[in-house]
């Protein structure tokens, strides 16, 4: 939300003219910090899964981690549509 009631003002009248940004949360800045939460954790997550694993290269590593995300992202939205883990 606007931290104060100019930057309010302003917000609505660049939402009227259509160039506003519809959700704050979803700001370029905010959702770049989200995704290298995401990155990091997953990095952890797929240290922690395969020990002693000595990578290649950081695009090997980096391999992983997106393909740790990916089956997440199947899962989950797998889990939305109410088609469950097992389907």
């Amino acid at each position: 939300m606007p931290r104060s009631k100019t930057r309010a003002r302003i917000r609505a009248a660049r939402l009227a003219a259509g160039l506003g940004c519809l959700d704050p949360e979803r700001t370029p800045g905010r959702m770049g910090h989200w995704y290298r939460l995401v990155w990091k954790r997953f990095d952890a997550y797929v240290k922690r899964t395969r020990p002693g694993t000595a990578w290649a290269s950081r695009r090997e590593r980096n391999q992983a981690v997106r393909d740790a995300i990916e089956r997440w992202l199947k899962a989950a939205l797998a889990e939305e549509a109410g088609l469950g883990p097992d389907r």
